[in-house]
């Protein structure tokens, strides 16, 4: 299956809307699909208070929980197919 990524919205959540705008573009960029527009929206909810969250989702929006969970390393030992 193919897929056309014509454009990416970000809204707050996670985190405020400047920072979940930055972790879109800096996603897109680790992917090489910088070129892919990334457009700004709510910067708040319509109905009540923004809520952060950055106690589950870190000062970022990308981060673990504050008590250190997250996702493992990779033993050192390990390497990718074809790798040196």
């Amino acid at each position: 299956p193919s897929l056309r990524l014509i454009g990416v919205s970000t809204t707050h959540g996670n985190q405020s809307l400047a920072k979940t705008t930055a972790n879109a573009l800096s996603m897109l960029h680790v992917a090489g699909l910088s070129f892919v527009p990334v457009v700004a929206g709510a910067a708040k909810p319509l109905m009540r208070p923004a809520v952060h969250c950055a106690s589950i989702h870190g000062d970022s929006g990308l981060d673990s929980h504050e008590d250190g969970v997250s996702f493992p390393p990779l033993p050192a030992d390990r390497k990718a197919v074809g790798s040196k």
